[in-house]
């Protein structure tokens, strides 16, 4: 078995950092399409929440619950 400086000197030499790059960018795309955040979203909803619970009132994020689209209900009291 070759030891652990061996191994990591291999993958420094095949790493394709390009690649990488490039297999990131089009994952998030194929989960953001359009450049949505959910993440960035939720955060307002928690932040509004303490004031008015329906002016975000219910989102969806198909990538944790992929039974419904994805969607952002907003209303308000």
């Amino acid at each position: 078995m070759e030891n652990w400086y061996a191994v990591e000197n291999h993958t420094e030499a095949t790493m394709d950092e390009k690649w990488i790059s490039n297999m990131k960018t089009k994952t998030k795309k194929e989960m953001e399409p359009v450049g949505h955040d959910f993440e960035a979203v939720l955060i307002f909803k928690e932040y509004c929440d303490k004031k008015d619970n329906f002016f975000v009132y219910k989102m969806n994020d198909r990538r944790g619950n992929p039974d419904l689209s994805s969607f952002i209900f907003k209303t308000g009291k």
